[in-house]
């Protein structure tokens, strides 16, 4: 009775959620995009007429001069069509970029949970979400209906509550308070998903294996991580090659998908990293070739995938926390992210340009540019183009999570309830988000939407591919 009508009351509380997710934009012109002329792409019979072979035995150069002719109408026809298509392309690029600067799209409550939302990760259409009493529950964005959980029967749960003498590791106080500060929510620690692979993070230490099986409908457990065992993780991520391992006692971490041994059984990783204070926040982008991590000292700390000998970091920097307004020694990065500029390299190279975007406790943002070579690798011994820039613009409490959806534009989660959309290339405040809670741990961005937690027991997501009919945005 106890449980159903707990539900009852979650459900009641997500329908009231539905309409407080509302849209806050600033002023200001919006330039008209550029048109696109439309051409057709070749018809059938003249893809025919230009494969078709001659069936003339005689020849005279005018044959000659007549099939070149036919042979650069039909070259022409294709480049066109090449053309049209390109031109397609680039119209649709502009729609996108168009409706993410200026908030053109559609807000639901996606899901609804038994139990508070604290982790969550997206292979859409599916989310894996870590609660805050500890579960697993995978969901689908589309439908809203939960597939799977590792929710245990009542007594058990009971059982769980009761039960105060479990071990925990012995830097868990400390990390909590520099993960959370004052708003622990309790729960999952970390979560990664990946096709039919789930990784999560509690606070008892160590990394458990979850596989979800979509026929059945079940998550089955697979162990856990044999290596990590009893060590605090605070951060997961996984890739096509790899997972990305960040522990509380500074390390970055990577074990091998492919490897014929399953991971629990893997005694340690391939790749390892050691950093020079307990690991806050980590992203791993497997293109670029690195890793950025920040620490609980303030550093923000330069992986190379590459350097798998030193155990390293590749470079270092430390962002200046308002040093003339705030006297506070306290002030470290929450979250760290890779992001791609919308604008190419100088010097006629066409290289994709990127910067380490970093937010901290205190709301502010950082933005460090990245020097990259002509191939678009980072350069090993200079990695940071020169200064250190600061967003004007802030959240007004720790700024938890960061997401690029798309170059050009970052999406910022924080614990003043908002999550908030930026444009990199420029460093402004495009708009913001508003409805959430202080408990805002993580974003998910594919281009086209933004999925996030932070609305107690719901899943919020954020359409860009369709446009809101109702009148719920502020503009």
């Amino acid at each position: 009775m106890i449980l159903l009508t707990r539900g009852i009351l979650l459900a009641a509380h997500a329908f009231l959620l539905t309409d407080s997710f509302q849209v806050n934009v600033p002023q200001r012109s919006r330039a008209p995009w550029s048109t696109f002329s439309t051409r057709r792409f070749p018809t059938d019979s003249e893809w025919k007429g230009h494969r078709k072979p001659s069936t003339r035995l005689g020849y005279s150069p005018e044959d000659n001069l007549s099939r070149n002719d036919d042979d650069s109408s039909n070259s022409a026809r294709w480049i066109e069509s090449l053309k049209a298509r390109a031109s397609q392309l680039d119209e649709q690029e502009e729609q996108r970029i168009s409706r993410w600067k200026n908030a053109t799209c559609s807000s639901k409550v996606a899901v609804v949970l038994p139990d508070w939302v604290r982790r969550l990760d997206v292979d859409y259409p599916l989310a894996v979400c870590g609660s805050a009493r500890g579960y697993l529950y995978v969901t689908h964005l589309e439908t809203g209906e939960v597939l799977a959980s590792n929710l245990k029967p009542e007594i058990e749960q009971q059982s769980d509550d009761s039960d105060e003498a479990f071990a925990s590791p012995a830097d868990l106080e400390q990390t909590l308070r520099l993960l959370y500060g004052s708003f622990d929510g309790g729960g999952t620690l970390a979560v990664a998903f990946s096709g039919s692979r789930i990784c999560s993070a509690d606070r008892g230490g160590g990394v458990q294996l979850w596989g979800y099986d979509p026929d059945s409908k079940q998550l089955v457990s697979q162990g856990s991580m044999e290596s990590l065992e009893g060590v605090l993780v605070v951060a997961l991520q996984l890739d096509d090659e790899y997972l990305w391992v960040g522990t509380a006692d500074g390390h970055v971490q990577g074990y091998p998908l492919d490897d014929e041994l399953p991971l629990a059984l893997h005694k340690s990783p391939e790749y390892s990293w050691k950093l020079s204070a307990a690991l806050v926040a980590m992203h791993v982008d497997s293109e670029l070739g690195c890793a950025v991590a920040s620490t609980a000292y303030g550093k923000v700390e330069l992986i190379s995938l590459e350097d798998d000998e030193s155990g390293q970091p590749l470079a270092s920097f430390t962002p200046p926390f308002d040093s003339m307004e705030r006297k506070s020694s306290n002030a470290f990065i929450q979250s760290c992210a890779f992001v791609a500029h919308s604008e190419t390299g100088g010097k006629n190279t066409g290289t994709q340009q990127y910067s380490i975007v970093c937010g901290g406790n205190d709301g502010s943002l950082f933005q460090q540019r990245l020097r990259l070579d002509e191939f678009g690798n980072v350069d090993t011994k200079r990695p940071f183009l020169k200064p250190l820039k600061a967003y004007e613009s802030r959240h007004l409490a720790s700024v938890r999570s960061l997401s690029s959806p798309r170059p050009g534009i970052v999406v910022s989660g924080g614990q003043d309830s908002s999550v908030r959309v930026w444009d990199v290339d420029g460093m402004t405040f495009l708009y913001q988000f508003v409805g959430y809670k202080v408990w805002l741990n993580s974003i998910w961005t594919d281009g086209a939407r933004i999925v996030s937690d932070g609305a107690d027991n719901t899943i919020v997501m954020h359409d860009f591919d369709k446009e809101d009919t109702s009148d719920s945005t502020i503009l």
